[in-house]
């Protein structure tokens, strides 16, 4: 998913996306560890998506600070 079709979704979806992510990212791994994975770049790519979301709700976030506060600066 790009972060074009992320920026699409809302909070709700976001919350569930990156729940749905971590929990396949935790899987992953431990398969990774039992010697059960075979594409091991899996694990990056999830740990990238975890990311992106992470970086759109931080976004996001600063928005709706900045349009409570009125200022153009959130306060951090």
């Amino acid at each position: 998913m790009s972060f074009q079709e992320l920026k699409e979704q809302s909070a709700d979806e976001l919350k569930q996306l990156l729940h749905e992510t971590k929990r396949e990212l935790w899987k992953v791994k431990f398969a990774n560890q039992a010697g059960q994975l075979e594409d091991t770049s899996k694990i990056g790519k999830l740990r990238q998506k975890v990311a992106r979301i992470n970086t759109l709700a931080s976004q996001r976030l600063e928005e709706s600070e900045i349009e409570e506060n009125g200022t153009g600066e959130a306060n951090g």
